[in-house]
């Protein structure tokens, strides 16, 4: 999201004031700036609601939105971003991930319907989890990154339009989140730095309601 000084240039003075009286180090106000900013991405307004339902409906098939109606499932979240530079384990390998949701399943047998919903923007995670699921796999049809460790998401964003991978995004969190359980990966990004003392171990997420 960009350097710290240039955020810090986006402030206004009665964000600097509100700060400055605030227990929040100056040289954290960089990552403040950042959780508020991912706050209100996942706030959507009407307008960004319709796009994500329009998304919807061109990305899943009649059956696939139907088969997902029921909100029982297990996701399996594997944004590809930076991964193949930073993670590349994560795209070569995502056996882990799979065997980790096949438990899930099967840990509640007749409480959860035995299928993944795959939100994930890599060609090859994606042709893993469909040849490789026990269970079908549903996910949206988009455009996705193509097997090039140097093809960054800014190059993705500008074949198909950032706005569109924008909503593609909102979408796949929607749809994860949306299930009876999810697993997923995150690492400490730069926002978690200052916690973590500079580390980037992976962590891997999962939950069931």
């Amino acid at each position: 999201m960009g350097h710290a000084l240039g955020i810090a240039m986006m402030f206004t003075n009665d964000m600097i004031r509100m700060l400055k009286s605030s227990p929040i180090p100056q040289q954290w106000w960089f990552y403040w700036w950042r959780c508020q900013a991912s706050a209100y991405i996942v706030r959507p307004n009407r307008r960004t609601l319709v796009a994500i339902e329009h998304a919807r409906n061109l990305t899943l098939s009649v059956a696939d939105r139907h088969a997902l109606s029921s909100g029982s499932w297990v996701s399996v979240y594997m944004r590809r971003g930076d991964k193949a530079k930073e993670r590349p384990l994560m795209l070569t390998d995502p056996q882990p991930f799979l065997d980790l949701a096949t438990r899930m399943l099967n840990s509640y047998p007749g409480k959860v319907s035995p299928r993944i919903l795959l939100a994930t923007e890599d060609v090859d995670v994606h042709r893993y989890f469909i040849t490789q699921s026990v269970v079908p796999v549903y996910s949206t049809n988009v455009t996705r990154f193509p097997a090039n460790t140097s093809y960054s998401p800014m190059d993705h964003a500008q074949r198909i339009g950032p706005h569109v991978e924008f909503i593609n995004a909102l979408l796949s969190l929607e749809l994860s989140f949306s299930g009876n359980g999810f697993v997923m990966a995150m690492t400490a990004a730069a926002m978690l730095d200052p916690f973590v003392n500079g580390t980037d171990d992976l962590a891997t997420l999962q939950g069931l309601t």
